[in-house]
């Protein structure tokens, strides 16, 4: 079975998600890391990256695309992504919230490099509801989706207050009792 975990920027999406994959011993794949790899070659900002995917559909088209087929490799496998949970038919589809001071202040803890370099609090907290805004109308405007609609998901934690491990454990705790439904 699949595993899709999608949720608020600094949410502890990929952190969460690779714990669950490795206390299942499933496979992990990361569409951020991708979007990360893109901005660092083209020498941009995830924000800019970002904003630049709104007028240019096959920066979009391109990661989908190897999500449907990476998806496809595996039957055990988690996958942090975005639109995992539209993409990736039969997975349990997970949403992890977070508030959004608590998500600027962990990417700005965390070793993104230059594409994702915050000057202040306030700067962080900005581009990154910039960055949410962006993604919610650029994938309702191109999949007619919304990806903060609650009733996509299986399973909505808010980790706020939570370790990576509590967090993954409520997902693992969820998906076992998932499976024997």
């Amino acid at each position: 079975m699949k595993i899709a975990i999608s949720g608020d920027l600094g949410s502890g999406i990929s952190s969460v998600s690779k714990y669950t994959a490795k206390k299942l011993n499933y496979e992990y794949l990361s569409m951020g890391n991708i979007f990360r790899d893109i901005a660092n070659k083209k020498g941009l900002t995830i924000l800019e990256l970002n904003e630049q995917a709104q007028g240019d559909k096959t920066i979009d088209e391109g990661i989908d695309l190897s999500l449907r087929r990476m998806s496809n490799l595996s039957e055990n496998v988690v996958i942090d992504s975005r639109l995992a949970w539209y993409f990736v038919h039969n997975a349990y589809k997970v949403y992890i919230s977070v508030n959004q001071t608590i998500a600027a202040k962990r990417i700005m803890n965390s070793d993104r490099g230059n594409i994702e370099k915050y000057t202040s609090l306030d700067v962080a907290i900005n581009d990154l509801r910039r960055r949410s805004e962006n993604e919610i109308i650029r994938y309702r405007d191109k999949y007619n989706i919304l990806i903060n609609d609650m009733k996509n998901y299986d399973l909505v934690i808010d980790s706020s207050n939570l370790s990576i491990a509590e967090v993954g454990d409520k997902i693992l705790t969820s998906f076992n009792t998932h499976k024997k439904d």
